[in-house]
């Protein structure tokens, strides 16, 4: 049974089965007078033994409603109960969703009219309703920041509502196709961004991937390149990227001062060279010399990222882990570009005093040498620090300490 209170500017339906506490009921309106663009509010629901309520949805067909309410289809369709309870939506953070369920609702009162308040337990009126906030241009809210906990559990429908709920879908379906016709909401949203993604290469469900692993960087332990070939309008082949994540080391002295090396790196590192992929050149006027962090990639057989990193410190500057007072995590960096996501793990590696550097000649390692704070900035202010990675890792730690 669904229960219906008003406050103010805001009316509230909640399963009258739940045991809510009234401070519940004042952080929602809080939030909503905070937010105005906000019409329709749900707390995050944790029942009986921690079993978290999915109050929040995505606009179902009717097969998933035939699968959410028989659950020996759920284990066959789980791509689409995902799809459809949001399983990988945030637990951290506010989110916009489709709508949510009449288990608990904080609505603006403008959205209600006195024939809504007649249906309120009516199969689906808690959807309609929030269809009815997208129509309005107000959002629909998931804040699992406001919490309802409740020791006891809402029964769950016998197999005569769930088959009176079906039969009223087909209704529900109509009314969406012709409600929701040009109305913005999360998975109209995503539906369109992931169609501009599809179109931007014309995939289809015919492409595959050929040659896997065959003749590309064969000895490469870190970079695999696939070829993906594609066929749609237009038939190509396509290299596809594949690399384990990335290390990064901010090599660190007794004084404070960072060690960097100076390394060759071909374009796009130059800009007066346009931009080149693959980028494999073995002139030497396609490229810079950079000053970088220790920095390089983890392989299949690394049990964890710290061997990685030490694995490179070895191997680029021969900088052995005796030699290594401490070594801690730092931040994650991640890369995002037009033709590639990727990223590095950062590690702040203290070391006792001198050591003897013997660099990666067959990496293009020029030199190595230690620079102070001073002088790491105004590397990077005249722009002879252009590694991305390199400048995130030294000012992260230059930052904590200034």
């Amino acid at each position: 049974m669904i229960k219906f209170k008003r406050i103010g500017e805001y009316s509230f339906l909640y399963n009258s089965e739940l045991e809510i506490d009234k401070s519940l009921f004042d952080s929602c309106v809080e939030y909503m007078y905070n937010n105005p663009r906000c019409g329709v509010l749900a707390p995050q629901i944790v029942c009986g033994d921690k079993t978290l309520v999915h109050n929040y949805r995505t606009f179902p067909s009717i097969m998933d409603l035939v699968i959410k309410n028989f659950s020996f289809l759920r284990t066959k369709f789980p791509s689409r109960m995902r799809r459809f309870l949001l399983w990988d939506l945030r637990m951290d953070a506010v989110s916009n969703v489709d709508f949510v369920t009449s288990d608990f609702m904080c609505i603006q009162t403008s959205l209600l009219s006195e024939m809504d308040e007649n249906l309120i337990n009516k199969n689906f009126f808690d959807l309609r309703l929030c269809a009815k906030a997208w129509k309005a241009k107000l959002e629909v809210c998931y804040n699992p920041l406001i919490k309802l906990g409740s020791s006891s559990t809402p029964r769950k429908r016998n197999l005569v509502s769930k088959i009176n709920m079906l039969f009223s879908a087909f209704g529900l379906q109509a009314y969406l196709w012709f409600a929701m016709w040009n109305v913005d909401c999360p998975s109209r949203n995503y539906q369109t961004s992931k169609q501009l993604l599809m179109n931007a290469h014309k995939i289809n469900s015919r492409s595959y991937l050929a040659n896997v692993g065959g003749n590309f960087q064969k000895k490469n332990k870190v970079v695999q390149v696939y070829e993906g070939n594609v066929e749609g309008v237009f038939s190509y082949k396509q290299p596809l990227v594949f690399c384990f994540d990335g290390v990064v080391a901010v090599i660190k002295n007794k004084k404070g001062d960072y060690g960097l090396i100076k390394i060759w790196r071909h374009s796009p590192l130059k800009e007066s060279v346009p931009n080149l992929f693959p980028v494999f050149p073995d002139t030497q006027d396609l490229g810079i010399y950079s000053y970088e962090c220790v920095r390089g990639g983890g392989e299949k057989y690394d049990n964890k990222l710290e061997t990685s990193i030490l694995r490179e410190l070895k191997e680029e500057i021969n900088l052995d882990s005796k030699n290594i007072k401490s070594i801690k995590r730092l931040s994650t960096i991640v890369s995002n570009t037009a033709w590639d996501v990727n990223r590095a793990f950062v590690f702040l590696v203290e070391i006792n005093g001198d050591f003897d550097v013997s660099v990666q000649r067959a990496e293009s390692i020029e030199s190595f040498a230690f620079y102070s704070k001073k002088e790491i900035l105004q590397m990077i202010r005249e722009n002879k620090i252009v590694c991305g990675y390199t400048k995130a890792a030294l000012l992260e730690d230059i930052l904590a300490n200034d």
